[in-house]
């Protein structure tokens, strides 16, 4: 056998084992949210009668209000894509294209904002909704996202900023020769130029927001505002165990499988943008 034939099937065979680290929890969690509490408990997943056994998910709809709450984590989720990539891209825009003293070091100081905990701002967020009159509502959840309010929006910037110094100038200079101002030049050419960009701070913007139990946890209070997150929280024991796992397991993969189909739609323009965008200096 040929060197590189050696290379090439040991690099294959680490890419698998890697692949298989990453798949097998997802593996177990899917065999686990159809077993039942007997064969958990014994680790035998497809111990007991009648597996698998799909009625773990009809009880995880009878446990908690699934539909209300995927209801609330879809709403809030997609003001956050919308949101984050409108921001995102019009703050990466006047980054990357336009010229004013200070600029790099404003940049900076958005940056650094990701250096920043969520718990560092987490109390002053909650004084300011209060005082709004915003808790126990979708707002503290939502608006920030439209202003670069979130810690993670600094990354959505910095991500749409290398993408649009990797486009060419003459696109500007051409719209600025029609008559075309900065709004226009940045609505109707950048900003639909940006797509691999946008369906990367999409993705991100979305699982980020769906997968939240923080900030939920924080801001809502009543049952008729719960997220998904929070409703997988009822199905956790105590301190002394009693966590229905079977249940939990069911319910996760309800949870995640708007984001893998999201993932797995988008996953050519997210790569293509990351790919791009990590290039740009």
């Amino acid at each position: 056998m040929r060197p590189d034939a050696v290379s090439i099937a040991i690099r294959r065979i680490a890419l698998t084992l890697v692949a298989l680290a990453f798949v097998a929890p997802f593996g177990w969690m899917l065999l686990a949210s159809v077993a039942s509490a007997e064969g958990l408990a014994t680790g035998d997943l497809t111990e007991g009668d009648g597996w698998p056994q799909l009625t773990n998910y009809a009880a995880v709809a009878g446990r908690i209000d699934l539909a209300r709450q995927i209801t609330n984590t879809a709403w809030i989720a997609v003001c956050n894509v919308v949101g984050s990539v409108l921001s995102g891209a019009l703050v990466g825009y006047a980054f990357a294209r336009l010229r004013f003293r200070g600029r790099d070091a404003l940049f900076l100081a958005v940056l650094s904002a990701m250096l920043l905990p969520p718990q560092v701002t987490m109390i002053p967020q909650f004084l300011l909704f209060r005082e709004l009159g915003w808790l126990d509502s979708s707002l503290p959840l939502t608006v920030p996202a439209f202003l670069c309010g979130n810690g993670f929006n600094a990354f959505f910037v910095f991500l749409f900023r290398q993408y649009y110094l990797g486009l060419p100038r003459e696109l500007e200079e051409a719209a600025r020769v029609d008559g075309a101002g900065f709004a226009a030049t940045f609505l109707r050419i950048f900003l639909p130029l940006s797509l691999p960009a946008a369906a990367a701070v999409a993705v991100f913007a979305f699982v980020w927001s769906w997968n939240d139990f923080q900030l939920p946890l924080v801001f809502l209070h009543s049952p008729e505002q719960h997220t998904l997150a929070l409703g997988l929280a009822a199905f956790k024991g105590g301190p002394y165990g009693n966590t229905q796992v079977h249940l939990l397991m069911a319910g996760s993969v309800i949870a995640i499988a708007p984001c893998i189909v999201l993932f797995l739609a988008a996953q050519r323009l997210f790569l293509s943008s990351v790919s791009v965008g990590g290039l740009k200096s």
